[in-house]
């Protein structure tokens, strides 16, 4: 009978099985470092970006989607103030985007010099759109506010190096999104600030949550009696997804259908599904958008901008001029 063969002793074992785990994660680290894939969520290096802060949350200082604030309102002009994220500044230059494209439009239509605050960044959540249109708007002078409808509450958590947003996303006990196994916080907290590989893992890993629907209806409230206390009308548009057809049915967020409920009947808001109404307006999809979540080409910005005059229009219709 041949001998059976000689297994090497359990340290020797140990010994390979940590270097090929070293051996992986090095190779892991270096292809990510050198690649950089686009993680699932917005994460902002605080120590290579610069940033401004509103109310604890960060902006971003530079870069294609940033816009330096405008002089508005203008002397016997108009002005609109769009809140949104993403959907509102990517695929586009700043200038082709929904919002100044909105205030181009309504500059034809009131024939009166309009312009456009924009507060909104790529993952920027509600409570920092509020936060920035307030900070863009202090004193209430907006004509009308144009909320571009796409999550609920938002969620982040800031670590040493880094501010991540985690809406949407499962998180640990500290608020950092979920290992994929269990490890010590501050050990996954390390991770985080310091290997791109345990960065990207995690946020592709960790399971998916919903946002807390009250807390959600609750800031688009507050919203609103921001605006009533200023005499600001607002049209609340409802952003579709754009992997399907425009004006194909899809499923609406509880706290979506509630502000929808809440605001029927208010003289002073408008509701406007937007993906009805490029569908009515003939649009097809492939030629809009960026991609099939949300962001728009600029052919797309230009379609929505339009999509949302009427609406405007019918909450603040042009000056009467005196003959």
């Amino acid at each position: 009978m041949p001998p059976e063969p000689v297994r090497p002793p359990w340290w020797r074992r140990a010994i390979l099985t940590v270097l090929g785990i070293a051996v992986f994660g090095a190779t892991a680290e270096l292809a990510t470092r050198r690649l950089r894939p686009s993680p699932r969520v917005q994460v902002i290096d605080l120590e290579t970006q610069p940033v401004r802060w509103i109310e604890n949350h960060p902006l971003v200082e530079h870069g294609p989607q940033v816009t330096t604030d405008p002089p508005c309102p203008r002397p016997g002009g108009r002005s609109v103030l769009v809140m949104g994220d993403s959907i509102a500044v990517l695929g586009a230059t700043p200038d082709a985007t929904i919002g100044p494209q909105l205030a181009s439009l309504l500059r034809a239509a009131w024939g009166v010099p309009t312009c456009a605050w924009v507060a909104a960044r790529p993952g920027l959540p509600v409570e920092g759109q509020f936060a920035f249109a307030r900070h863009l708007d202090p004193k209430g002078l907006a004509d009308v506010l144009v909320v571009l409808l796409w999550r609920g509450r938002g969620a982040a958590v800031r670590t040493d190096r880094y501010w991540i947003e985690t809406t949407g996303i499962h998180t640990d006990g500290v608020g950092l999104p979920a290992p994929p196994f269990p490890l010590p916080s501050a050990l996954h907290r390390f991770g985080i600030d310091h290997s791109h590989a345990w960065r990207l893992l995690t946020l592709a890993l960790a399971r998916t949550q919903d946002a807390d629907p009250g807390t959600a209806l609750e800031t688009h409230r507050a919203i609103v009696r921001w605006a009533h206390d200023r005499d600001m009308p607002v049209v609340f548009a409802l952003m579709p997804p754009l992997d399907r057809p425009f004006g194909a049915p899809w499923g609406q967020t509880v706290w979506k259908r509630d502000l929808h409920d809440a605001v029927q009947g208010d003289p002073s808001i408008r509701w406007l599904d937007v993906g009805g109404a490029l569908g009515d307006a003939g649009i097809d999809v492939r030629d809009a958008r960026m991609d099939t979540c949300c962001h728009y080409l600029p052919a797309g910005h230009a379609a929505v901008a339009k999509a949302l005059v009427p609406t405007v229009l019918d909450l603040v219709p042009p000056p009467e001029t005196t003959p």
